[in-house]
Parts: structure tokens; C-alpha cells; sequence
């Protein structure tokens, strides 16, 4: 038994020499905490201008053409022959479609044009005796046209200064 004893001494021994010492838990821990991630604040998105790719290169242009039509139509009156008025208004038209602009803003000339000729056509159905009623819906949805135009470019950063 006393063997055993002293076996079993020997392995207490053994077994406690093996255990680290303070210092080497405290550099494992630190070694530790040094190789965890860090919480590092995400970067700040730094909010940059939103560039428009559309200019309103023309439209200064197109604006005076639609105040020139609304003088023309005004100018129904003034004596001038119902055919010279018409051909009037639709020069203005194909004024309007000779500018040069950018091509975002095309729909927007497809537009004003297709109210322009929706107005022209109700002044030919004015001319030729038509109902008050006909001719007043074809005028209102070429004004409304227009004013589609007038939204999609101030959605684009353009103002059309019409109507007046």
C-alpha cells in the first residue's frame, strides 16, 4: 500500500506541475481578446448629387413655339382664312418637332405635339360646324396631353413654362 501511495503521490505531482502558472492564463486571454473581432462602426455613406442625365437643351425653344400657337389661335378672329389659321397652327407643329433635344425627353415632345394636333383638330371641327360637344372633349385631351408633357418633364428636372 505504501507503493501505491507513493504512486499516487507521484501523480499529483505530475499532475500539478502541468497546470499553467497565473501569468501564461493571463497572456492566453489577452492573446484571445487581441484576435476576436472588433466592433468597428460601419463607413458613412456619404450621399453623392444625383446627376440628371437629360438637359433641356430645345425646350426653351419649344416654349416659345407653344406661346407662338396660343397667339395663333388667338389670332382666329383677325380676319385670316380658316385654311391660311390651320396651316398656321400646324407649322408651329412642325416647328416644335424640327428642335433639337435630348432623347430622354422625346416622349415629351410626342406629347405636346399629339395635344397640339388634338387642339388643331378641334378648331377644324369648330370650323366645319361640329358639335360643341366633339370638339370640346378632342381640345380638353389635347390639354391634357400637354400637361402630361409638363409632369414627365418636371419629373426630369425641366420646367415648361406653358401654359402660360
Amino acid at each position: 500500500m505504501k507503493n501505491l501511495f507513493v504512486l499516487f503521490l507521484i501523480v499529483v505531482l505530475f499532475i500539478s506541475g502541468c497546470q499553467p502558472s497565473e501569468t501564461a492564463i493571463q497572456t492566453a486571454m489577452a492573446q484571445t481578446q487581441a484576435a476576436l473581432p472588433t466592433a468597428t462602426p460601419a463607413p458613412t455613406a456619404i450621399p453623392t448629387p444625383t446627376v440628371n442625365p437629360c438637359s433641356d437643351r430645345g425646350w426653351a425653344d419649344i416654349t416659345i413655339y407653344l406661346h407662338q400657337f396660343d397667339q395663333e389661335a388667338r389670332s382666329a378672329q383677325a380676319g385670316i382664312s380658316i385654311l391660311a389659321f390651320l396651316q398656321q397652327l400646324e407649322n408651329t407643329k412642325d416647328k416644335i418637332n424640327a428642335v433639337s433635344i435630348d432623347a430622354c425627353t422625346e416622349h415629351a415632345r410626342q406629347l405636346v405635339v399629339e395635344g397640339l394636333g388634338n387642339q388643331i383638330y378641334a378648331f377644324q371641327l369648330i370650323f366645319t360646324g361640329g358639335a360643341k360637344k366633339d370638339y370640346e372633349e378632342v381640345m380638353v385631351k389635347g390639354a391634357f396631353m400637354i400637361a402630361d408633357a409638363r409632369d414627365e418633364l418636371d419629373g426630369l428636372g425641366i420646367h415648361l413654362n406653358y401654359p402660360p
